[in-house]
């Protein structure tokens, strides 16, 4: 974040709607029972949200699949 301040900020502010309905379809089953990330919405949700938010739009080659 030093060496291209803010970059994360464009980032996470740059991201489609179909993107993020799918980040947000994950994040509750993503380690449900672990104390960071456990309340729906809440802190944890919401910083990992917007780490995949941005990583989603820095890397569209990987991008975010929806696993079944």
């Amino acid at each position: 974040m030093r060496s291209h301040p803010g970059r994360y900020a464009q980032l996470v502010s740059h991201s489609p709607d179909a993107i993020d309905l799918e980040i947000m379809r994950d994040l509750n089953r993503t380690f449900p029972n672990h104390v960071f990330f456990h309340q729906r919405q809440g802190p944890g949700q919401q910083s990992l949200f917007h780490v995949l938010r941005a990583y989603s739009a820095m890397d569209k080659q990987v991008g975010v699949t929806h696993s079944v």
